[in-house]
């Protein structure tokens, strides 16, 4: 089993819903393809925001977890309301954060890529 930030879904949505910033079409981003055989399991936890309102953050609805891989899925699109999120931060203006509602692996440990496949998004 495999895990990657699907940097490519989060692009393909924004040229989709007209999201994404001018000029930014053509930047290429590097990213890498890293087995989960990689991670200590010890050091590794989840991370994942459910402030959906921009307005009234509270922090209570950030969540730390153990990483367990045997619960791990990888999406395969982009939870709609973090694309409604994204067309309210357009609305007023403000700065797309790429995941901000989107669980994050965090890993304290450090990651031998030299093996990683790497993937360009664009």
């Amino acid at each position: 089993m495999m895990f990657y930030i699907y940097l490519q879904l989060i692009l393909d949505v924004w040229k989709k819903e007209n999201l994404i910033t001018e000029g930014s079409e053509e930047k290429k981003f590097e990213v890498y393809k890293i087995p989960l055989s990689l991670l200590n399991l010890d050091r590794t936890i989840i991370f994942q925001s459910h402030n959906f309102d921009y307005e009234n953050f509270n922090p209570d609805l950030n969540k730390f977890d153990r990483f367990i891989s045997e619960n791990y899925r990888e999406l395969n699109e982009v939870p709609k309301e973090q694309i409604k999120v994204w067309h309210a931060d357009k609305k007023v203006s403000r700065s797309l954060f790429w995941y901000s509602h989107i669980m994050h692996i965090l890993s304290e440990s450090e990651i031998d890529i030299s093996d990683c496949e790497v993937i360009f998004c664009k």
